[in-house]
C-alpha cells in the first residue's frame, strides 16, 4: 500500500511546484497587465523661457513725456525749471526728508518682520508632527514668502528712486519741458511730477504682452526686433535691438514702450520710419529656479506623484503637493518637497496614492 502512494506524491508534489512556479511567472505578467503603466521624467534646475513674438508699427514719440510715479510725493525741493538741462544722475526734485526717511523705514520694516515670519513658519514647518500640520505650515510658509518678495521688491524700488536724501536722479540726459509739481505740496500717485522733452528723431515702438512677460521685460532691459526691409526688389528681415523705456499695465496684459538703438542694414537698405513694420520676437529668461518640471506632471495645479522603490525594487506612486511658482506653455517652475525623486509624466491608468505601478524607461 505505501509503494502504491510514493509515485502518486512525488506525481502530487511535482504538480504543486509547477503550479507556484506557474503562478509566480504569471503574476508578474498579470502585473504587466493590470497594473498602471507610467513614464518619469526628473525635472531639474535651471530657467524658465519665455518666447515674445508680436507685429508692431514704428511710431513718432510726443514732444514731451510726462515722468509719474507710483508713490505718492511729499514735495520738499525742486531743482530743475522749464527749459532746465541736466545730465544722466543729476538731482531734480526731492521727496519731503522727514517723510523719505519714515516711509523708508516702514518700507524696511515690513521686510524684516515678513523675514522673522517666514523663519518661524519654517521652523513649525521642519518639526511637524504630521502630514496635516506640515501641509498647513507650508501653505503659510509660501503665502508668506510671496508676501515677503513683494515687500523686498517694492522697498528695492523704492531705493533705487532716490539718492541717500531723496533726491530723484536723472535717469538720462533730458531737457525738463515743464515742471507740475510745487515745494510743500503732495503729488499723488500716477500724477506728473514733471514733462521732459522727448527726442522727437528717436524711433519708437510699443507692444502689449501678458503679465508674466511683462514682469520681466524690465526698463533697460533690450528686446530683439526684426526689420522687414526691402532689398533688390525682395522683402528681408533685418535683426537689431529696441531698449525698453516705459510700461504700463493694461486690462490686457502690458504695454511696453521701447526705442530702437540699431538696425543692422546692408548696403542700399535705409532705417525704417514712422509707420514701418517691426516684429518684436526675443526670449525672456525668468529668475533662477530650484525646480522645473513639466506641466503634464502637475495635477489640478497642485500635485505630482514621484516613483518610489521598495527592497524588492517595486515601484509606487505617492502625490506631493506643489506650488506652481512661474509658468510658460510646456514647464513650471514650483516648490515641493520630493525634489530628488523622479516624478510620473504620464500614466496609462489613474493613479491613487500608494499605489503600484510599472515603470516604463
Amino acid at each position: 500500500m505505501k509503494s502504491s502512494l510514493k509515485p502518486t506524491i512525488i506525481k502530487i508534489s511535482i504538480v504543486f511546484v509547477l503550479i507556484v512556479a506557474l503562478m509566480t511567472y504569471f503574476s508578474g505578467q498579470i502585473d504587466n497587465y493590470l497594473l498602471p503603466h507610467v513614464t518619469k521624467t526628473l525635472g531639474g534646475d535651471g530657467t524658465l523661457k519665455y518666447r515674445l513674438r508680436v507685429d508692431t508699427v514704428v511710431e513718432q514719440p510726443p514732444e514731451s513725456k510726462a515722468y509719474v510715479l507710483t508713490i505718492d510725493f511729499p514735495v520738499g525741493d525742486i531743482a530743475v525749471s522749464e527749459g532746465t538741462f541736466v545730465s544722466k544722475g543729476e538731482r531734480m526734485l526731492q521727496y519731503e526728508p522727514q517723510a523719505f526717511a519714515k516711509a523708508k523705514k516702514a518700507l524696511n520694516d515690513n521686510v524684516k518682520s515678513l523675514e522673522k515670519d517666514q523663519q518661524k513658519l519654517y521652523t513649525e514647518y521642519t518639526l511637524a508632527k504630521t502630514k496635516l500640520a506640515a501641509q498647513s505650515a507650508l501653505d503659510k510658509l509660501m503665502q508668506t514668502h510671496a508676501q515677503l518678495e513683494a515687500a523686498q521688491e517694492t522697498y528695492d524700488t523704492f531705493v533705487a528712486r532716490f539718492d541717500s536724501e531723496g533726491w530723484i536722479l536723472a535717469g538720462k540726459d533730458m531737457e525738463i519741458a515743464s515742471v507740475s509739481a510745487e515745494i510743500g505740496s503732495t503729488v499723488y500717485s500716477g500724477n506728473a511730477l514733471f514733462y521732459y522733452a522727448a527726442d522727437t528723431t528717436a524711433l519708437q515702438i510699443r507692444f502689449t504682452c501678458d503679465r508674466s512677460l511683462g514682469e520681466l521685460a524690465m526698463i533697460g532691459s533690450e528686446v530683439t526686433i526684426q526689420v522687414p526691409l526691402i532689398s533688390n526688389g525682395e522683402t528681408v528681415l533685418r535683426k537689431g535691438t529696441a531698449t525698453i523705456i516705459e510700461k504700463k499695465n493694461l486690462e490686457n496684459g502690458v504695454e511696453c514702450t521701447a526705442e530702437i538703438k540699431n538696425v543692422r542694414l546692408q548696403e542700399g537698405e535705409k532705417m525704417p520710419t514712422y509707420g514701418d513694420k517691426i516684429i518684436v520676437e526675443t526670449d525672456f529668461e525668468s529668475q533662477q529656479y530650484g525646480h522645473i518640471v513639466m506641466k503634464s506632471a502637475i495635477h489640478d495645479d497642485s500635485y505630482v506623484y514621484v516613483i518610489t522603490k521598495d527592497e524588492d525594487e517595486k515601484r509606487y506612486v505617492y502625490a506631493v503637493p506643489v506650488t506652481i511658482i512661474a509658468e510658460n506653455d510646456f514647464y513650471a517652475a514650483v516648490d515641493m518637497t520630493a525634489e530628488s525623486l523622479p516624478l510620473v509624466m504620464t500614466s496609462s491608468k489613474e493613479l491613487e496614492d500608494g499605489q503600484r505601478v510599472i515603470v516604463d524607461d
